[in-house]
Order: C-alpha cells, then structure tokens, then sequence
C-alpha cells in the first residue's frame, strides 16, 4: 500500500478531478484507491486482479503528480508511458533571498542614475 500525503491547496482540485483520477486507476491499472479523510492522504493498493506489481508505482506517480498541479490529461502520460517518470528537486543552492533582492535593487538603483 502507498499513501501520498495531499496537501491542504490541493483538496479542492483533487475532489473536483476525482473521477478522472479513480477512473485510469481502477480500469487500467486494477489497482484500488481511496482518499481517507481521517490521514488526508490518497491510498493506493494492489489487489487480486492486479496484473503487474509496477502498476503501483505509476499509480502514485499519476498522483503525485496531479498533486503537484499537473492536469489530469498531461499527468495520464506517466501512466501510459513505461520509460516516463516523476522526479522532483528543491531550489536550495544559491544566494540567500534576501542577498538576491539587494542585488536586484543595486541594479536598479545604477540602471536609474544612467538615466
């Protein structure tokens, strides 16, 4: 079993595009889905008709990447697709936000005193 934690933004979205999310993997992949209201998480299992074990694995990365705020039409690739995946990274390197912004001021400030 997977459980893939929703975030609160995306509650709205995920209940309005519920049917096109349980739809692809129910029927295509055999799998069994659930949102559990208590957790607020997506489940999803394998049961006895599932035919292929990696079926779960792109089912979560459908999810995921819903999630993320892909549409359901352009996420409905990772399922169709066996060579396509999901990775995800966060921006940590670099500057500081705050150093950014004062560069992005100094700049400015010289850009208006040639003018």
């Amino acid at each position: 079993m997977r459980k893939i934690a929703v975030p609160s933004h995306r509650y709205t979205p995920l209940k309005e595009n519920w049917l096109k999310i349980y739809t692809p993997i129910v029927e295509h992949l055999q799998l069994q889905i659930r949102f559990n209201l208590k957790t607020r998480n997506v489940e999803i299992k394998t049961c006895k008709e599932t035919q292929d074990i990696s079926s779960l694995t792109k089912a979560t990365d459908f999810v995921k990447a819903f999630l993320l705020g892909f549409q359901v039409e352009d996420a409905l690739a990772l399922i169709r697709l066996d060579d396509l995946f999901l990775e995800t990274f966060d921006v940590t390197d670099g500057s500081p936000p705050s150093k950014v912004y004062g560069n992005i001021r100094a700049v400015a400030s010289r850009a208006a005193e040639r003018f």
